[in-house]
């Protein structure tokens, strides 16, 4: 972001920030080996948690048009 605003400028940058689309992607095979630490409820609680984490640091950066895909069926 920083090397953006420095090009762009600070109006431009968070402009194209706010306009961009962003895609949440969870990868199963990282993610997917929790599921031998985790029962089901945890293990859906954990992912949740995680992917509202990501959602919530990169809005909070300016994005708004914020896609999750990857995820297992949750039940």
């Amino acid at each position: 972001m920083a090397r953006l605003r420095h090009v762009a400028g600070e109006g431009k940058a968070n402009d194209i920030i706010s306009h961009a689309q962003y895609v949440v992607w969870n990868t199963h095979l990282t993610v997917g080996l929790r599921k031998i630490d985790y029962g089901i409820d945890s293990y859906i609680s954990f992912l949740v948690d995680k992917v509202a984490e990501v959602t919530k640091t990169i809005y909070d950066l300016g994005a708004r048009k914020i896609g999750i895909s990857g995820l297992p069926a949750l039940g």
